[in-house]
């Protein structure tokens, strides 16, 4: 079940901006759960990276997570 952004003749920019903003709206959905049910707000952006990663849903694959390593540093930096 995973989303293939390549078979719409998408270039990289294209998939790299959805796959962000995938990765943001789970976030931000999640947020909502985890204010219902008093939890920190890392657990559910924890929650949200697994629900939507190369291990459950795959709509962000692994090839995908690698390219986006910058993302990575541009957080702890």
């Amino acid at each position: 079940m995973a989303l293939d952004l390549n078979q719409f003749q998408l270039n990289s920019v294209s998939v790299t901006l959805i796959s962000l903003s995938v990765m943001f709206t789970a976030g931000f959905i999640l947020t909502r759960l985890t204010k219902i049910l008093s939890l920190p707000n890392v657990t559910c952006y924890i929650i949200a990276g697994i629900i939507v990663g190369p291990y459950f849903l795959n709509i962000i694959t692994q090839e995908l997570a690698d390219k986006m390593s910058f993302i990575g540093d541009i957080v702890l930096s």
